[in-house]
Formats: C-alpha cells, sequence, structure tokens
C-alpha cells in the first residue's frame, strides 16, 4: 500500500534504489505531456525486487564506498592541509608554545622534518641541475652534456661535499642548495678580470689588412709586398668589431637618451599646460565674482543712503 501512494517522500523510501555504497537513490518518474506517468513506478518495482533478493550488507556499502574515494583520490593531486591551533580558547593573540608543540609532535610533522634533513630531500634531475649551476664549472657558451661527469664538476668546483650522483639525478641535502646559491652568487657578481693587450700571438687578423702588431712588409724580387700569414698579416678583426659595436651602441644610448628626455619633457609641458588652463579658469571666475559681488554692494549702498536721505530711488537706481 505504501509503493503505491501518491506521496512522493513515501514513494522514494520504498521504491527507491540503494547504491553499492548505500545511498539512496531518488525516483524519478518520467511524465509525459499530458501530465499521466509512465513506466518508472513498474521498472521501481522490479528494482526494488532484484534489490531484495541481492541486498549488500552494510560492511560491503562501507567497502564500496572507500574504493570510490580512493579513486577519486588516485584520479587526481590532493593536498593535505594540517590545521593547528595556536591555544585552546581559539582567542586571537594568545600563541601556546607547548600546546602547538604537541601538535606537531602527534601530526608527525617533526618526524617528517627529521627524516627530511637526514635524507636528500633535493633530486633534481641532470639537465635541470646543470642548467641553474653551469657557470660554477663552465664557460657561458660551452656546451655541457646532460651527464653525471658534468655534475660531478659543478659539485667539485663549488667544493660541496656530502652528495650522492644516481643514474638520472643529484642527490643533495637540504643545505646544499644554499651552499650551491651562495658560490653562484659570488661567481655572478665578481667583477671581470682586467683584459690584457692584444697581441699579435692572441689576435685574429683580417685578410688584407695590415696589423699594427706586426712588422712593416718588406717588398718582394718582384716587387709586391710580401705578407705575413692570415693570422699576423692583417688587422685585428675582433678588435675592429669591438670598436664599430663600442660606436653603435654609443649611438643607441644617445637616441635612447633624446627619445626618453623628449618623452618626459612632453609630459611634464602637458602637465603645465593643463595647470595652467585651470588657474586661467580660475582667475576668470573669481573674477567676474568679484566684479558681481562689487555691483551688488554698490547698489546696496545706495540704497541705504538714499533710504537715510529720505529720497525714494528711481526705477534706475
Amino acid at each position: 500500500m505504501l509503493q503505491s501512494t501518491g506521496v512522493v517522500t513515501l514513494e522514494q523510501m520504498f521504491l527507491g534504489r540503494i547504491s553499492s555504497t548505500g545511498a539512496l537513490l531518488p525516483l524519478e518518474d518520467i511524465k509525459s505531456t499530458d501530465g499521466k506517468k509512465t513506466r518508472g513506478r513498474k521498472q521501481a518495482k522490479l528494482m526494488l525486487n532484484a534489490t531484495n533478493k541481492r541486498s549488500t550488507t552494510v560492511g560491503a556499502q562501507f567497502k564500496n564506498s572507500l574504493v570510490k574515494l580512493v579513486d577519486k583520490m588516485t584520479s587526481c593531486r590532493p593536498h593535505f592541509i594540517r590545521c593547528i591551533k595556536p591555544n585552546t580558547n581559539k582567542s586571537p593573540w594568545n600563541y601556546q608554545t607547548d600546546f602547538v608543540l604537541t601538535q606537531l609532535r602527534y601530526t608527525g610533522v617533526l618526524e617528517t622534518t627529521r627524516i627530511r634533513r637526514e635524507g636528500y630531500s633535493v633530486r633534481p634531475l641532470f639537465a635541470e641541475f646543470i642548467q641553474r649551476y653551469r657557470l660554477l664549472a663552465f664557460g657561458l657558451k660551452e656546451a655541457v652534456p646532460s651527464t653525471a661527469v658534468s655534475c660531478k664538476r659543478i659539485l667539485q668546483s663549488a667544493k660541496t661535499e656530502g652528495w650522492l650522483m644516481g643514474t638520472t639525478k643529484v642527490f643533495l641535502k637540504y643545505f646544499h642548495l644554499d651552499e650551491l646559491d651562495e658560490v653562484w652568487r659570488s661567481v655572478i657578481q665578481s667583477p671581470p678580470l682586467p683584459r690584457e693587450p692584444p697581441t699579435p700571438s692572441t689576435c685574429v687578423y683580417r685578410a688584407g689588412a695590415r696589423c699594427p702588431h706586426s712588422p712593416s712588409p718588406s717588398p718582394s724580387r718582384e716587387g709586391t709586398p710580401q705578407h705575413q700569414s692570415s693570422r699576423g698579416s692583417g688587422c685585428c678583426a675582433a678588435l675592429q668589431m669591438v670598436a664599430v659595436f663600442h660606436k653603435k651602441a654609443a649611438v643607441l644610448q644617445k637616441c635612447a637618451r633624446g627619445f626618453r628626455a623628449r618623452r618626459d619633457f612632453l609630459i611634464l609641458r602637458t602637465a603645465a599646460l593643463a595647470q595652467a588652463r585651470q588657474a586661467t579658469a580660475f582667475f576668470e571666475l573669481a573674477h567676474l565674482m568679484g566684479d558681481g559681488f562689487h555691483a551688488t554692494a554698490a547698489k546696496l549702498r545706495r540704497a541705504d543712503e538714499n533710504q537715510a536721505s529720505g529720497v525714494c530711488p528711481g526705477p534706475h537706481a
């Protein structure tokens, strides 16, 4: 009788299907356009009979619920947040050290921190490690292979101890990063070494031009100058390129400074003109208001004088 009732709540209680996790699924009655119910009730009765024949226990429902929860957690990246209470009264500006330390100890945070400190918590790949710290042992334009030998050379140059080398990763402790970063900053901030003056043995000369460091050419028997080798017979190409670059850089700097000065001047000039227009408008308004006040005061003064002398003011007074 309760299954055939028209109350929606009772229909859902006695005709609704129970899921594998023990949840009660709502009964969805499919209605036609004329408002009559279709075969939803009959299908619900058949499902109810099948559920009664194969009813699951509470343990099975709990197990299925846990399985679904684990599937949802493994399909994403969960983050666990441990909330630490500063005091037992939940009052602001009240930090109890012993209470907080007890919570950290029982939640395992202190033990986890100790294990991370004793182990190798930093494990970068060879390519990542070389990309960050390659300047400690290699040049800027030098091709460095992503191998364990290159990583060992970088660590030895930084004088770091206590690390381990794996197959594809470098195993570092928590304090190794601070040591490497300190050495890296010292390398970056160190002043460049002074350059030695160019000599014929250290310069690359352009063919067809005379090098200032090479001796003057002597005429040969045929009357043509006897040039030196390509290394010592021309002017230093590197020095010429540097000089050209310096000239071009000076031109670019001059143009950039001029553009910046003109832009700043235009901004200041626009602001000054706007202030001048505002000041002019203010003074004009003040002048007009002053003239109006002066005329009104003169009119009132004449009216007071006429009233005092007993003369009635005319229409144009």
